[in-house]
């Protein structure tokens, strides 16, 4: 029976790495994100779009949060996005010798 439970853990890891699920998510909260910041934009008779750009940004991401897929992509795309900032700061700290052996941190 353990046997049966390792390669159901076994076949969800390696439909994972090969879907790229976080990547698929990452793109799905991106592309709800830029359609609701678009049509925050093109209504611009509604008070939204008479507030400054920090208030469009923070309430588009707000309305991308309604359901739990979109929460899963916001994660994604948060994680990322820290990602990328612990990168620049690698680079602004030890220049290019910090990529030489890779990133095999956080893959």
């Amino acid at each position: 029976q353990a046997l049966e439970v390792y390669r159901l853990v076994a076949l969800g890891v390696s439909l994972w790495s090969q879907l790229a699920v976080p990547l698929l998510f990452l793109v799905f909260w991106l592309v709800l994100f830029s359609l609701r910041l678009s049509s925050f934009l093109a209504s611009s008779g509604s008070p939204l779009a008479q507030q400054g750009l920090l208030f469009l940004l923070l309430s588009s991401a707000a309305e991308c949060c309604s359901t739990p897929y979109s929460l899963v992509g916001l994660t994604f795309t948060v994680s990322y996005l820290a990602l990328g900032v612990l990168n620049l700061c690698k680079f602004y700290l030890l220049g290019f010798g910090a990529f030489q052996n890779g990133n095999v941190m956080h893959r």
